[in-house]
């Protein structure tokens, strides 16, 4: 299997003038030739002769940074346990005012604010000055940045409680992903995309929980649906996970431009940037593959067989297996961090398959059965793609002389 690495090395040599195309395209090709195997006992090596940092702290060290030394992963821990005992202790000091019903609170701005305000200043402000500085100043910037970012969640959450819960979920996450965003503009990394993508997922969840009940009414149950036609709940659930797949697939496309922007400057490919933001874009590709999957499998799929006015658990299956389709093709055309979740897809409707229809006729013996060749079939089918999908992206196809 190729490694990126390697390959981002030969494009430099090749931009810089140092090896023609033809012996480019030669070594990229040997590159792509290297058997899986080969590449892990590579690492197995590295491990022996240079002991346990050599290879899984390597190997995190290129996706994270410098491998994480003792003092910082215990600084990580102290700062932890400093934050948990300023909340401990400010909740402690002022006690909960309660309004005249003598059971719902309301909200102690005061308290909020130094309970949760000062740590957001706190780590905002010494995750925007270390992120001007080294590699491991970064990493823990963009650590700082996620903590501050929980910390706004749980500000607004706090303050808004005189409210609608469901309207006070959707300005608690609409505040935390404004409130990620910022923090990824000024730090783009793992750490900063994923916080962002995690905030954006909290506020689609609630605000489609907010939206149905202004479409179909205030639901009998604290968190049941609403009254309408239950169908045309499925149809809108699916639609709106589908749409926020696609948006994040934009942003995963944004990610991908940042990538190549590198890629015309050997100096910047030196640096990481371009390896670095490949990396943000497989995470967002990820992360919209599983929304797609998700989201259609629990509002198609893992419906009531039982009520006629929904869809048959069968047709959600083959919803959810038609996303599974494209998310291959896009894994083929674009990038294999679609594979991933596409495998996914295929096992949830196969097993949900076998759960509604299978089990009932045959029995637990027979269900389970099939359950296990549907979780080998579906690892090693994805393995053998994604072994192919690696190796054709790594050989070129080099023209006739």
């Amino acid at each position: 299997m190729a490694d990126q690495r390697v390959l981002d090395r030969i494009t430099a040599w090749q931009a810089a003038g140092l090896i023609d195309g033809v012996t480019a395209d030669r070594l990229r090709i040997a590159e792509a030739s290297v058997p899986v195997d080969a590449a892990m006992g590579t690492a197995e090596a590295g491990l022996a002769a240079g002991g346990a940092n050599a290879g899984v702290t390597s190997m995190i060290g290129s996706i994270f940074g410098p491998s994480p030394a003792v003092s910082e992963l215990f600084a990580y821990l102290g700062a932890g346990f400093v934050l948990a005992a300023w909340h401990v202790l400010v909740a402690s000091w002022r006690s909960p005012i309660y309004a005249s019903d003598g059971f719902s609170r309301t909200p102690d701005y005061l308290a909020i604010a130094l309970e949760w305000g000062i740590p957001v200043v706190v780590l905002g402000v010494i995750g925007w000055v270390l992120a001007r500085s080294g590699d491991r100043q970064r990493r823990a910037a963009g650590v700082l940045f996620a903590a501050a970012t929980i910390q706004v969640y749980g500000a607004i959450l706090q303050g808004v409680q005189d409210v609608d819960f469901r309207w006070q979920m959707v300005l608690a996450t609409a505040g935390t992903a404004v409130a990620a965003a910022v923090f990824r503009l000024r730090y783009a990394s793992l750490v900063t995309q994923a916080t962002l993508l995690s905030a954006l997922l909290l506020l689609a969840s609630a605000a489609i929980g907010w939206l149905e009940v202004q479409i179909f009414g205030a639901p009998a149950e604290r968190y049941g649906r609403g009254p309408g036609d239950p169908l045309l709940h499925e149809l809108l659930g699916a639609a709106w996970w589908l749409g926020w797949a696609i948006a994040f697939g934009v942003l995963a496309w944004r990610e991908t431009r940042a990538a190549a922007w590198p890629a015309r400057s050997p100096d910047l490919r030196e640096t990481g940037e371009g390896a670095a933001a490949r990396r943000r874009a497989d995470l967002t590709r990820f992360a919209a593959g599983m929304t797609a999957v998700g989201g259609v499998a629990s509002s198609l799929a893992f419906g009531d067989r039982f009520n006629p006015d929904v869809l048959a658990p069968w047709i959600g299956d083959l919803a959810v297996l038609g996303v599974s389709a494209v998310l291959l093709a896009l894994a083929a055309r674009a990038a294999p961090a679609y594979l991933y979740p596409a495998a996914l897809g295929v096992i949830i409707a196969l097993t949900s398959l076998n759960t509604v229809y299978v089990a009932e006729q045959t029995g637990i013996g027979i269900a389970l059965l099939v359950e296990g060749v549907i979780l080998l079939g579906a690892g090693f089918a994805a393995d053998r793609l994604r072994r192919r999908l690696a190796r054709d992206r790594a050989t070129p196809e080099v023209a006739p002389a």
